[in-house]
C-alpha cells in the first residue's frame, strides 16, 4: 500500500503490523479480542428518505464462506493508557477535526444514524467517512459484545470518487450492517453484489483495523463499552480468495509489497502468483 497515513509508515504496513499483534508477536504492547460476530446498526442522510436505503442495499451485502469461522474473529485492541469516556461524534471531533458533513438517516424501525464526512484526513485529497450510531444501536438491540464492544464503519476514498452515488452506497452499507446484526471480523469478506460505485470491478469489502490512522484513534471509550472504527477496504474478488485462504496479515504484506493504495478505487488487482492461488 502506498504510505499516506501521515507518519511516515506505509499504510499496508502498519495494518499488518495491527493483525501480527492481534496473533500475540507482541503480548505486552496489544491485546487480541475475540469476537461472537454479531453487530447492529442504521442508516444516514441529512434528511430523511422515503424510499428505503438505495436499491443495491437490497440482498447486496453478504458475508462470505470463504474459510473462516464465524465465531472465530480475532480483533486487535491496541496497549495504551485507558482513556475517558467519551461520545463517537466527539472522538471524531478530536482526532479527525471539524466534519465538512454530517448526513442523517431513519431505519425503518425509526433508529436514527450519522455520517460524518472528513475532507483532506487522513492525508491531502482524501476523504474519511465514519458512522455515528452503529456501535449504541447494537448495544441496544443485543448484537454488541457482552463487555459492550461495538463497531462503527469507517471508509477513507481518494476526493475524486466521492459523489451522491459513493455516499447512497456508504449509507446502504450501514442499513445493511444494521440488518443483519452482526460484527464483522478481520478474516471475513463482505460480499456484494454490485460494483463499488466507480471502482474498477470491485465486489468485496474487507474489513481492517483503522490503522491508516493514530492508535488511539481507532478505539473510543465509552460508559457502554469500547468503540472499534472498523475500516472498510474495497476489493477486488482475487484479494477476498488470498483472505480466505492465507488471512489477514499474509494479505496486507502483499498490499505493502506491491505499493498498493487502497483510497483508490481503479488501482488494479494484486498480482498473486505465487502466493497460493492460481
Amino acid at each position: 500500500m502506498v504510505v499516506r497515513d501521515g507518519s511516515g509508515t506505509n499504510s499496508s504496513a502498519t495494518i499488518a503490523d495491527s493483525l501480527r499483534v492481534a496473533r500475540g508477536n507482541q503480548p505486552n504492547t496489544r491485546t487480541a479480542l475475540r469476537y461472537s460476530s454479531r453487530t447492529n446498526t442504521p442508516a444516514m442522510m441529512r434528511h430523511r428518505r422515503e424510499t428505503t436505503a438505495h436499491a443495491l442495499c437490497d440482498e447486496f451485502w453478504h458475508r462470505t464462506s470463504l474459510g473462516s469461522e464465524q465465531n472465530g474473529a480475532i480483533m486487535v485492541k491496541f496497549g495504551r493508557q485507558k482513556a475517558e469516556p467519551q461520545d463517537v461524534e466527539s472522538h471524531l471531533r478530536q482526532f479527525l477535526g471539524k466534519p465538512f458533513s454530517t448526513l442523517n438517516e431513519a431505519l425503518p424501525d425509526g433508529a436514527v444514524i450519522r455520517l460524518h464526512g472528513f475532507a483532506e484526513v487522513p492525508n491531502d485529497g482524501q476523504v474519511t467517512m465514519v458512522t455515528d450510531g452503529l456501535a449504541s444501536l447494537a448495544r441496544q438491540h443485543g448484537w454488541a459484545r457482552r463487555d459492550g464492544y461495538a463497531q462503527e464503519l469507517l471508509f477513507v476514498l481518494d476526493g475524486q470518487f466521492m459523489g451522491p452515488d459513493m455516499l447512497d452506497f456508504v449509507m446502504s452499507c450501514a442499513a445493511r450492517y444494521a440488518q443483519q446484526g452482526r460484527l464483522l471480523s478481520w478474516d471475513e469478506p463482505v460480499r456484494l453484489d454490485v460494483d463499488v460505485p466507480s471502482s474498477s470491478g470491485m465486489r468485496f469489502l474487507l474489513p481492517t483495523p483503522a490503522a491508516l490512522f493514530e492508535e488511539d484513534f481507532q478505539f473510543a471509550t465509552g460508559p457502554t463499552g469500547e468503540t472499534n472504527f472498523c475500516l472498510l477496504v474495497p476489493a477486488y474478488e482475487v484479494e477476498a480468495d488470498l483472505l480466505a485462504s492465507r488471512g489477514p496479515e499474509h494479505l496486507f504484506d502483499v498490499l505493502d509489497e506491491q505499493d498498493v493504495d487502497v483510497s483508490d478505487l481503479r488501482r488494479s488487482a494484486l498480482r498473486i502468483r505465487g502466493h497460493g492461488l492460481t
